[in-house]
This record gives structure tokens, sequence and C-alpha cells, in this order.
């Protein structure tokens, strides 16, 4: 059995802008990444959610001496993946 259906032209046009973000992803996993990003640094900030272990051989946060782990954490994305690491 075949049916026919008539959809608008308006409803066609949100259709293929539609068809056409899913297959450009890329500013969304821009976005994606900066949410991540934003997450680790919030947690580097409060020394981890929940809190990371207290250290026992110096004073200051974990993770913090020098901060330069926290300085090399950066993020990438393409149309396929949103990524932070450092």
């Amino acid at each position: 059995m075949k049916l026919d259906i008539d959809i608008s032209d308006e409803f066609r046009d949100w259709l293929d802008k539609l068809a056409a973000r899913c297959q450009h992803r890329e500013p969304l996993m821009n976005k994606v990444a900066g949410i991540m990003l934003d997450a680790v640094d919030e947690n580097f900030v409060q020394g981890g959610r929940p809190a990371w272990k207290p250290l026992k051989y110096r004073d200051g946060k974990p993770l913090m001496k020098t901060g330069r782990l926290h300085g090399s954490v950066e993020p990438f994305a393409d149309n396929d993946q949103a990524v932070v690491g450092t």
C-alpha cells in the first residue's frame, strides 16, 4: 500500500534546515566542548566535585601546585566529537 503525504513548503524548508544542522555539527560540538571546559575549570577552582582527597605532603589544592596542569586544559571540537584534554 502506498501512502502519499502532502507537506507545506514551510515544513519542507524546516526539514531541510534540520537535515543541514545534523550534517554540520561542528558549531554544536564547539558549544559542548566549551561547556565541558567550564566544568573542568570549575573542578580545579573548587578542588573537585565531590572534593578531591586532601593533600598529605604540601599545603594548597590538589593538582594545583604550579597551575601548569590547569592551564594546559584545552577544548577541541570537529564535526564528530567534542573533547577537553591536556
